[in-house]
């Protein structure tokens, strides 16, 4: 059994199971009062209990700061749902001691303060630091159980975009000017490309809404102008929940033709990614390399595209923090593109659809296959890099958990 798979099996079972659709949810129980509340920030939750207002959540509870000191402190248990990450927490009565236990992952901490708020900034410091490599664990099993990680392990993450980013621009490449090299009308200077994305991911834990700025420059080489190094760097902001989030990968993509339908693409990328709300960071590499292959038919062109790859992430340090969950992928992406001329605007356009799978083996996930269909409007694939030119784009993704759309228009110049 999967990890992600025991630990709903927990939160099913558990009387202090919560809703999952927000992105932290605390359940509590202490005498005959029990609630459930939830949060759009991890330091916020992990802080609650020790909050002054868990007396409004639990009439009966008793933190131990009255009159009485700790010998009347009450015995209260919560569980915390960090991102579909299931925590067990407690007090003993008379005790200002807190108590954790993250089953899935044998994680088993007390934390003792002189008081149950010295305690509660105790649990909140040991999140934050690596004792063990349990943040380590905790990171890489968020990228299996959480729909919204900003690393690794759904769509809208560091890792998979750093993947689309390569795949936009390799998969489905024309080189079919590569007899005209000699022409000395072709436009051989660089391009720089801007371009805007949204895009709209419906998960469990909430709707993602990612905005991208991708931009690009594209270095095309004397005497063989199809043969193109392309540099991205597609700033991202991300928000779920109120939560927001923040990437930016870097990519190094080149073009290298071998005939007229055939162009392989190696490339390499690297990221960064951050989030203060969800309470994760870290970094990615990957290389890939990529077949294109177009078949040429009466009226239109049948492009298919075989990606191979490895995306993996590396040790992060923010502050005096270091961590690395150790996540290790190998990324196949395989697809199909039909291009067919179209009169629209002026004439000289393309018109295509297409359809390309996902699939992830390594480390565990929380979705490690997806599928992609769409359609765009824009020029002959071997122009883009080597004009003004624009392009528009649709695309739905679809798979057992996450749904999502996504709008682009991109412009070279």
């Amino acid at each position: 059994m999967t990890l992600r798979k025991t630990l709903i099996a927990l939160l099913l079972c558990t009387p202090l199971a919560a809703p999952a659709e927000n992105l932290f949810v605390v359940a509590g129980q202490s005498g005959n009062d029990s609630f459930n509340t939830h949060f759009n920030d991890a330091e916020e939750a992990t802080e609650f209990f020790a909050d002054s207002s868990l007396t409004d959540f639990l009439p009966s509870y008793d933190d131990g700061t009255g009159a009485g000191g700790i010998t009347t402190a009450s015995a209260a248990s919560f569980l915390l749902d960090f991102r579909g990450l299931p925590m067990n927490l407690s007090f003993d009565s008379a005790s200002p001691t807190l108590n954790l236990n993250i089953g899935s992952l044998g994680i088993h901490q007390h934390f003792e303060g002189a008081t149950r708020r010295e305690s509660v900034d105790l649990f909140v410091e040991w999140m934050k630091e690596n004792q063990d490599g349990n943040l380590d664990r905790i990171m890489a099993a968020l990228a299996e159980v959480s729909p919204v990680d900003p690393i690794a392990g759904n769509p809208a993450s560091l890792m998979n975009q750093m993947i689309d980013d390569v795949a936009a621009d390799s998969m489905f490449v024309d080189s079919s000017e590569m007899n005209s090299f000699t022409d000395q009308g072709k436009d051989s200077e660089n391009r720089i490309g801007l371009g805007l994305d949204y895009a709209r991911y419906d998960t469990d834990r909430g709707n993602q809404d990612q905005y991208r700025l991708p931009l690009s420059y594209t270095v095309r080489f004397d005497g063989n102008p199809d043969r193109q190094l392309m540099l991205k760097l597609p700033v991202t902001y991300t928000t779920v929940d109120g939560a927001r989030s923040y990437a930016l990968p870097f990519s190094a993509i080149l073009r290298w033709p071998v005939n007229p339908n055939w162009t392989l693409t190696p490339a390499v990328t690297y990221g960064i990614t951050g989030s203060e709300e969800l309470g994760s960071g870290g970094k990615v590499y990957s290389y890939f390399l990529t077949s294109s292959y177009v078949i040429r038919l009466d009226s239109m062109d049948l492009t298919i595209g075989n990606m191979a790859g490895r995306s993996e992430t590396l040790e992060t340090d923010i502050g005096d923090y270091s961590f690395e969950p150790e996540l290790k992928n190998t990324v196949l992406r395989n697809g199909v593109l039909l291009s067919m001329p179209t009169d629209w605007l002026g004439g000289g356009n393309r018109l295509e659809f297409f359809l390309v799978n996902t699939t992830m083996s390594g480390s565990d996930l929380y979705l490690d296959k997806y599928n992609v269909v769409g359609a765009s409007f824009g020029p002959r694939r071997s122009q883009i890099g080597k004009a003004n030119e624009y392009n528009f784009g649709f695309k739905y993704l679809f798979s057992s958990d996450i749904k999502a759309y996504t709008l682009n228009v991109k412009y070279w110049f």
